[in-house]
């Protein structure tokens, strides 16, 4: 059996992820992740050049702090 120290990152890479842009609202990145089954979205820009992710644990604390502010304030 092959040890998972030597199996290489290339065979678990997925190809087909889905991206969100900046411009794009949480809610659009919170559907993405979800219809997706994915725990993470790269942000991309026009050119898809990746300018860095957004995780599903990020966009719940924004909405946390959403409501927080909502209902304390």
């Amino acid at each position: 059996s092959t040890s998972i120290k030597k199996l290489p990152v290339k065979r678990f890479m997925r190809r087909n992820f889905a991206v969100v842009t900046p411009k794009e609202t949480a809610q659009d990145a919170l559907e993405k992740i979800l219809m997706n089954d994915q725990n993470l979205l790269p942000v991309v820009d026009e050119d898809r050049k990746l300018l860095g992710v957004i995780t599903k644990k990020d966009i719940y604390r924004a909405y946390y702090h959403a409501i927080e502010d909502i209902y304390l304030w």
